[in-house]
């Protein structure tokens, strides 16, 4: 039976994609995380986009809600995350 076992000079002297390819190839449990970071990863580029959207429409970043004659915390919050950029 043929070992893919590499020492650890032949693997710190390794490229980066060679590096991957050995521990995606023998450690199952690396698949694993890496498919958990991928929708990690996911949710983050697609918050990102909307951020980005709202943003270009000039919006605050935090929800502004309107109140009838009272005090308006949420529109104070979003007023000096404005002023703090």
């Amino acid at each position: 039976m043929d070992s893919e076992a590499i020492s650890i000079d032949e693997y710190l002297e390794c490229d980066v994609a060679t590096k991957f390819e050995f521990l995606y190839e023998n450690y199952s449990v690396l698949k694993a995380i890496i498919k958990d970071y991928r929708e990690d990863i996911i949710t983050d580029v697609i918050e990102m986009k909307s951020f980005n959207r709202r943003a270009a429409k000039g919006d605050l970043g935090v929800r502004i809600q309107v109140s009838m004659g009272v005090s308006n915390p949420t529109m104070n919050k979003a007023i000096s995350n404005v002023t703090i950029s």
